[in-house]
């Protein structure tokens, strides 16, 4: 398979390398957190990160489904890792950006590249997907995006799903 790796691939995949973390298996966001020295929190309130004097907290909204608290992980974990800047100070047109970036680098955090290419998918698309939502742990809304975003970037014929 001819993919060619986007840089925020590449940095997921060397965060999890750093972390230790080679397949879906040992994929925990307390673990993560953890190791990243990131406190975490489970609250009755929307998912947000913060800094405060150079220590990080992510809040998960303890209130949706686990698939829901991962990706939220996700999106969250950037702006721990790559944003910097209080949103409440912040051009509005920045935030948006930032929050595009987030959202995108949940898609390949949430379900890294270097262990979906690994996956013997099946043919069928609706299959692939749960497939995708299992092994992840992510909704299968947010499989069947993250599905699509792959199979934009594979240069391989062969790669025909079924409906």
């Amino acid at each position: 398979m001819n993919y060619i790796y986007t840089p925020i691939e590449d940095y997921v995949e060397k965060l999890y390398r750093h972390l230790s973390i080679n397949v879906p298996e040992e994929i925990d966001m307390i673990d993560i957190a953890a190791k990243l020295n990131i406190w975490l929190y489970f609250e009755n309130l929307g998912s947000r990160a913060i800094e405060r004097n150079g220590t990080y907290t992510i809040f998960i909204d303890k209130r949706i489904s686990c698939q829901e608290q991962w990706q939220d992980f996700g999106h969250e974990l950037c702006h721990a890792l790559i944003h910097s800047g209080n949103q409440l100070q912040l051009p509005r047109d920045f935030i948006s950006f930032q929050e595009y970036k987030a959202r995108n680098f949940a898609f390949h955090f949430c379900v890294p590249t270097f262990m979906l290419e690994k996956l013997e998918l099946p043919k069928m698309k609706k299959e692939a997907i749960e497939l995708i939502a299992i092994t992840f742990n992510v909704t299968r809304d947010f499989a069947k995006k993250r599905m699509e975003r792959w199979i934009v970037n594979v240069k391989l014929e062969s790669t025909v799903f079924h409906k």
